[in-house]
């Protein structure tokens, strides 16, 4: 039986696909990339509920119907960009 988050992961990975990805450059893409290691780095300590990302992320958040973008969010779309350039996540 699939439990909540990974139903979340399967609705914002075709959210990517559906949404998202088909209005993002490679470039916006690769930067994204960048910009979610960059956070994730800089973030380690701080709990997943207590961050919002979508200052850092305008051209995910004008796609994104959520009133916040999390954590889960940015792994996913990280996930479903290195899968869909071909990269092993």
């Amino acid at each position: 039986m699939k439990n909540k988050t990974e139903d979340e992961k399967l609705l914002y990975k075709q959210w990517y696909f559906q949404e998202l990805g088909p209005n993002l450059t490679i470039t916006q893409k690769l930067d994204i990339l960048k910009r979610i290691s960059e956070l994730n780095h800089e973030n380690a300590g701080t709990p997943e509920h207590k961050m919002d990302y979508r200052e850092h992320f305008p051209e995910i958040t004008i796609h994104s119907k959520d009133e916040m973008i999390s954590r889960l969010h940015l792994l996913i779309i990280k996930e479903a960009i290195l899968e869909e350039l071909h990269f092993p996540a």
